[in-house]
């Protein structure tokens, strides 16, 4: 008996079944270039490049904050690794009382809202909400496997920004060192159908994975990636969404024969893109001359720093390429008592992260904690390093002149897990979509889903508003000219 269809969104979802998970992101890709890019702020400009580097367990304040004026800031011993990048740093921070290298009570970035709760943790907790600005609770439960254990309502910044630069091929880059442990989950990365996204930790898979055909590549002194073709079990997928489609377009009313024709349109966009074989589209393109580290084997975290080189290679180099155009990496997880994320023995610390930064004023664990995060702040430097490498595809400079790198956190005092005083570093040649650089902004207290709002408006991404029930924010911060 031939089944019988309406013109319902219900009933056509309902019989696309498995087909329909495609139809999520389609859709909000398609509203996007639809819709064209938000209004530009400075002038019309755009930034191009994004790259997101996340740390957990907030900061110690006294050894982290610049002291000083907007302009005339001193760089603490934190961040005093910026300083080669000075002109290219703004610093969204919190205000100050005269003398103190304390921030005052509420100031700065913060989550307006403390949801804490029988089986549930408050957003500061949250690994999620740094780029969502969803509060969705969480229950504590020991991280295993791939830690893909968490949804939210919705896509994450960089997915956001990734759906209004079609035509690469990664829509974006995900890395993470030692990405999954602790009692809470740790995942930044969000389709827009809120599912999680693994990130890649092995430097050279990595290099296989994202240079795959693109000449011949494999790093220097390493051996060669050759080109395998179009992954079969996307044809397969691919096909069948297609017979799929194709059955139903008959069956349908004009409205929705319209929407699936968008569909369908986003669709083949995604496979020329993704399923043919790669090429080398600018002349900076050489994945074979990258230098990847050797890096330590069986010496727990004594690799980090070799791996995090590794990655920051790869990722100036897919941004040469024009192979993606944005990219976030990770460095450890949060929560997990004692044995938390991160050990950085490489720089003569034994602790983990996560205990350090619940130090409860000991000195030794505070002088600690600075010295990871001037670790932490080196690794921004290497990273504009290595953009500042190669002219950007677009012409008009190299990649760092058009690149945010943003460093964040989830919370602000390690200590207290605190929801006000979040850290927060825009920095690049891209930031000048802010406004001046060379800047340290001392805020009062602000939603960190009005610095999401700006950073979305400054990549062009379509919205009004960022972030979901009370942390929602419908303004963006004024000081970030956006």
């Amino acid at each position: 008996m031939a089944r019988k269809f309406n013109d319902g969104r219900r009933a056509l979802l309902g019989t696309l079944g498995s087909a329909a998970f495609a139809l999520p992101f389609l859709e909000m890709t398609r509203r996007a270039r639809a819709a064209g890019p938000a209004a530009a702020p400075m002038g019309g400009k755009i930034a191009k490049n994004l790259i997101v580097f996340y740390t957990p367990n907030g900061v110690y304040h006294q050894g982290y904050w610049p002291s000083g004026g907007e302009k005339d800031f001193v760089l603490n011993d934190g961040m005093k690794a910026l300083e080669k990048y000075r002109d290219k740093l703004i610093i969204v921070g919190p205000q100050f009382a005269a003398g103190s290298k304390a921030p005052m009570a509420g100031t700065g970035l913060k989550h307006l809202v403390k949801n804490a709760g029988a089986g549930g943790n408050p957003p500061q907790h949250q690994a999620q909400v740094f780029m969502t600005g969803d509060p969705v609770r969480v229950n504590y439960n020991q991280q295993t496997g791939d830690g893909l254990t968490v949804h939210t309502q919705g896509a994450s910044l960089d997915q956001m920004v990734a759906a209004v630069n079609p035509g690469h091929r990664f829509g974006s880059l995900e890395f993470g060192l030692h990405p999954v442990g602790g009692d809470t989950p740790s995942s930044i990365n969000f389709k827009a159908d809120g599912s999680p996204m693994p990130r890649m930790q092995d430097p050279k898979a990595a290099f296989a994975r994202v240079f795959e055909g693109v000449m011949d590549a494999a790093p220097a002194g390493g051996p060669a990636v050759k080109p395998t073709g179009p992954d079969p079990r996307r044809v397969a997928v691919s096909n069948f969404l297609h017979r799929r489609f194709d059955a139903l377009t008959p069956k349908l009313g004009q409205t929705d024969r319209l929407a699936l024709q968008g569909h369908l349109d986003a669709i083949r966009e995604v496979e020329k893109r993704v399923l043919s074989a790669p090429t080398a589209t600018t002349a900076s393109c050489e994945p074979s001359k990258l230098m990847l580290q050797d890096v330590p084997q069986g010496a727990a975290f004594m690799e980090v720093p070799g791996v995090s080189a590794n990655f920051h290679k790869i990722i100036a180099m897919s941004m040469a390429c024009d192979i993606t155009r944005v990219s976030t990496i990770t460095y450890g997880y949060p929560g997990g008592g004692g044995v938390g994320g991160l050990h950085p023995v490489w720089l003569g610390i034994n602790d983990a992260h996560h205990a350090m930064s619940h130090h409860g004023g000991d000195a030794t664990k505070t002088a600690n904690l600075t010295k990871l995060a001037a670790w932490f702040s080196s690794q921004v430097v290497n990273m504009m390093d290595e953009l500042a490498k190669y002219p950007h595809p677009d012409g008009d400079g190299t990649l760092l002149d058009h690149t945010v790198v943003w460093w964040g956190s989830r919370h602000g005092e390690g200590n207290g897990h605190t929801n006000e005083n979040i850290p927060c570093l825009l920095a690049g040649g891209g930031a000048r979509v802010f406004g001046e650089t060379g800047r340290f902004i001392n805020l009062p207290g602000t939603n960190w889903c009005s610095l999401l709002l700006s950073l979305a408006k400054a990549y062009g991404v379509p919205g009004d508003s960022f972030g979901y029930g009370p942390l929602k924010a419908t303004e963006t911060i004024k000081e970030l000219g956006v």
